[in-house]
């Protein structure tokens, strides 16, 4: 008896990846990086397949562009969508670096945070003989 899943890994080791990039492979902090994707999905499968961008349900051919501010890995998928649980292939995945190099810590007092709310407070119970 087959497992489970079987004639559905079976279907999406059918679907080609024409082309799959990411570009630059490396952005400065908040830096945009664009997926470019290109894939064909047999259009004989007896199950419906959904391609997958991190996830996401996406067109089987499109180009996203994202806003970085951490490596991120980009992963194209194949999926069938079922009720006992998604069954998926990675067809491709490809990172992307980010530069923190100009990234800078610097410390501040707490009050630069505390005394505005503390203000705010103050000012919203004026007159009725509260204060914080």
């Amino acid at each position: 008896m087959p497992t489970r899943g079987a004639k559905e890994r079976e279907a999406l080791l059918k679907v080609k990846v024409n082309k799959f990039g990411v570009v630059p492979i490396k952005v400065p902090i908040f830096g945009t990086a664009t997926a470019d994707w290109d894939v064909t999905v047999p259009a004989d499968s007896e199950f419906d397949i959904v391609i997958t961008l991190n996830g996401k349900d996406v067109a089987p051919t499109g180009s996203q562009a994202f806003t970085l501010a951490h490596q991120t890995t980009f992963v194209l998928s194949a999926v069938i969508r079922d009720p006992d649980g998604d069954i998926g292939r990675i067809l491709r995945q490809q990172s992307v670096s980010v530069d923190t190099s100009d990234c800078q810590t610097k410390p501040f007092s707490a009050s630069v945070v505390t005394e505005p709310l503390k203000n705010l407070a103050d000012s919203a119970f004026t007159g009725d003989g509260i204060s914080l």
